[in-house]
Order: C-alpha cells, then sequence, then structure tokens
C-alpha cells in the first residue's frame, strides 16, 4: 500500500496536488476513499455505492472531492421490517474490522451506528494521517431504506494517484457496484 511508507506517499500526495490543485489533506482522505472502495464489495455484494462521492469516483472523473462515502444495502424485499435490516448489516459488521485492518485502518462505533429504526447506519472509518499527524475519519453511511429501481453495475474507480512519468495509475482502485447515473441524479434531487 503507497501509507505504508510515510515519506513516499507525502510525495505521492505532493505529486498529486501539484497536478490538480487539491489540497494535501483531501487528496489524503480520498486516497484513503479511494482504497476502501477497492475492495468494498468484500462486505457485501448487495452494497451499491450512490452519493456525490459516486458522481466524482465514478460518473464524473474529480469534479470535486469528498470526505464520505454512501451506500444502499439491497435487501431481500421491499417492505424489510426492522429485523431484516438489522440481520441484513450484520455479514457486514462481522467482517468490516479486519477489511480495515488490511489498509491500517480503524471503525469507530461499531455496535451504536444503527438510527431510524435501522434504515441508516453510519461509521466513522480512522487512519492516521501523514499530512496532519494526527487521527482522520472517513463517514461511511449505509442506508437500508430503498432498493435501487434501475438496474446496479459494477463501474470502475476513478483516482488521480499516477505514475509521474507513464501517468499510469500507481495501483488498482478495482470497480463498485453503483446506482444507474438517472436514479444517482435523481435521488441527489429529492
Amino acid at each position: 500500500m503507497l501509507h505504508n511508507n510515510k515519506d513516499e506517499f507525502l510525495k505521492i500526495l505532493e505529486r498529486a496536488s501539484a497536478q490538480t490543485g487539491f489540497p494535501l489533506r483531501l487528496l489524503e482522505k480520498d486516497y484513503y476513499i479511494t482504497v476502501v472502495l477497492s475492495g468494498i464489495n468484500e462486505l457485501s455484494n448487495d452494497l451499491v455505492f450512490k452519493g456525490g462521492t459516486c458522481f466524482s469516483k465514478i460518473y464524473y472523473s474529480y469534479y470535486r472531492l469528498s470526505e464520505d462515502l454512501d451506500f444502499t444495502l439491497k435487501l431481500s424485499t421491499d417492505n424489510a421490517t426492522r429485523s431484516v435490516r438489522r440481520n441484513a448489516i450484520k455479514p457486514i459488521k462481522e467482517v468490516i474490522r479486519p477489511f480495515l485492518k488490511r489498509f491500517n485502518m480503524s471503525i469507530q462505533n461499531l455496535d451504536k451506528a444503527g438510527h431510524r429504526e435501522s434504515t441508516q447506519y453510519i461509521y466513522y472509518l480512522d487512519y492516521d494521517s501523514a499530512v496532519l499527524n494526527k487521527k482522520e475519519s472517513i463517514k461511511l453511511e449505509i442506508g437500508l431504506r430503498f432498493n435501487p429501481l434501475r438496474p446496479v453495475a459494477a463501474k470502475e474507480v476513478n483516482h488521480k494517484f499516477l505514475h509521474p512519468f507513464t501517468k499510469e495509475p500507481l495501483f488498482d482502485a478495482g470497480s463498485v457496484n453503483c446506482l444507474a447515473l438517472k436514479e444517482l441524479v435523481a435521488e441527489k434531487l429529492r
């Protein structure tokens, strides 16, 4: 992982900042968002990426940098009870700690994240910031309110961490299941 060597990681962030004009702090957060996205399907194939970060990382490469991740979790039924929703999130809660540990990240509030009758789970994913020399967090929101109406598709995750000469990505960001663009726009307007 790029962040395992702090000095090299800072150089990569500085290069990306010079190329994009984005501040180091936001680029570092974007890196960790990208790392989480690169393997998020391991938590559940029913997680569907949505929200402003989806626009930026998938559909409209980098019109802005985001600070959170927003997903919906597809449920077995459209009229799920609180118990069904709670049981649907349980497998994710069981594997998220070891998943994040692979990236030298941790999670806050794992057992106190459910809100609004278990229709929304908000987690804070922590990383040690090389830029700020303190712990920083990414907000991860998983909604269990509505199933996607349009077909979901796996889309490639974009990022700005490129080799200085070849301009090839320094790591594979993988792909993630996403809301269809029309549904994503409609949800933002709702």
